[in-house]
């Protein structure tokens, strides 16, 4: 804000009358609301809160790639924090953010983001030869006072031969079929969300709420048969057919 517009602000209250403590105090919070930092809204992200991107076993990696853009007019220092994460074994994963691409072992990084620019926000995952499905989720904060904006979770997948595979329409689930391990990814709020699967007899095999963007159901003391995995979402329900060979 322009300093006539402050010096405008003192001068109506000095000169109305003798100023108390509390009018100083609101001319205090006053200022501070018309300089705080930046809102949410001046903080964007270039695609959606959860960025699939998937590829084949044989690939170095798979990288979700996603941006934050600051619709501002002045700088800001941001923080991205990995607040969780599951991967199958032998992965390994990374955040890139405008400053660079961090090393495994690092779960967060502060970067400035010059007013009206972008910078890259992208999920890596290394797969050392091996296929799966696994997720990093990352939480970005506004600095110094470390203030949550929004969380960005990235999913990767792979797929083979050997992979039984159903992407359903645009925010609904992925599923896959991986020798005796079933893979549940979703993208919405979760809480509301109930797995069953039934045998072909109709029997509930197992039953459980989905708590983890990617969910993993061991099924190796199961029989061989058709099973149907039965997701209840808030907007309904969605069906998913395999079978287990050994």
């Amino acid at each position: 804000m322009p300093m006539s517009t402050f010096s405008a602000l003192g001068q109506a209250l000095t000169t109305a009358k003798p100023l108390t403590v509390l009018d100083k105090l609101c001319f205090v919070l006053l200022c501070v609301l018309l300089t705080g930092q930046p809102t949410q809204a001046q903080i964007v992200l270039t695609t959606g809160d959860t960025v699939r991107a998937s590829g084949n076993a044989s690939q170095f990696e798979i990288v979700g790639y996603s941006g934050v853009v600051n619709q501002g007019s002045a700088s800001v220092n941001l923080r991205w924090r990995r607040v969780s994460s599951q991967l199958p074994t032998g992965w390994s994963q990374t955040i890139c953010d405008l400053n660079s691409c961090y090393p495994p072992f690092v779960d967060s990084a502060d970067f400035t983001l010059p007013a009206r620019d972008t910078s890259n926000l992208d999920g890596h995952f290394y797969l050392n030869g091996q296929s799966g499905a696994g997720y990093q989720r990352i939480r970005l904060s506004t600095l110094p006072a470390n203030t949550p904006l929004m969380v960005v979770t990235f999913i990767a997948s792979t797929a083979s031969s050997a992979t039984q595979t159903l992407f359903s329409a645009p925010n609904q689930s992925a599923w896959k079929l991986m020798g005796n391990e079933l893979i549940l990814a979703t993208d919405d709020g979760l809480t509301q969300n109930f797995l069953r699967i039934l045998d072909q007899t109709g029997k509930i095999c197992y039953q459980n709420s989905v708590v983890n963007p990617v969910e993993r159901i061991a099924m190796d003391a199961w029989p061989n048969g058709i099973y149907i995995a039965v997701l209840d979402r808030a907007n309904g329900s969605e069906h998913f057919r395999f079978v287990l060979t050994r």
